[in-house]
């Protein structure tokens, strides 16, 4: 059985760093391009790393560290300004995505 400070590091190590999330943002912008129907450009991690990187304080955000965890709205944020779901995607009164 694991000890809390054993605990605490086995939780660290799966946690979801702003690196890891630019990465699978990049994976997502790929799938998305090969989908929609709009233009969608297709930016490998660098391109993407360097625009948070860019931006990161104009959309009100903190401590740009690669190797820290992400909170659940620097993810959201990083969702909607990179990956720009509804713009790309029609989305009907219920949610349901009309592709």
């Amino acid at each position: 059985m694991l000890g809390s400070k054993e605990r605490a590091q086995a939780d660290q190590a799966a946690w979801l760093t702003i690196e890891g999330s630019l990465y699978w943002l990049s994976l997502l912008r790929k799938r998305a391009a090969s989908v929609s129907k709009n233009t969608i450009p297709n930016w490998d991690v660098s391109k993407i790393i360097e625009l948070a990187r860019t931006n990161w304080r104009q959309w009100q955000l903190t401590d740009f560290n690669l190797q820290r965890p992400i909170t659940r709205r620097e993810l959201a944020v990083l969702l909607d300004s990179l990956l720009d779901p509804f713009s790309n995607y029609p989305v009907n009164h219920q949610g349901v995505i009309q592709l």
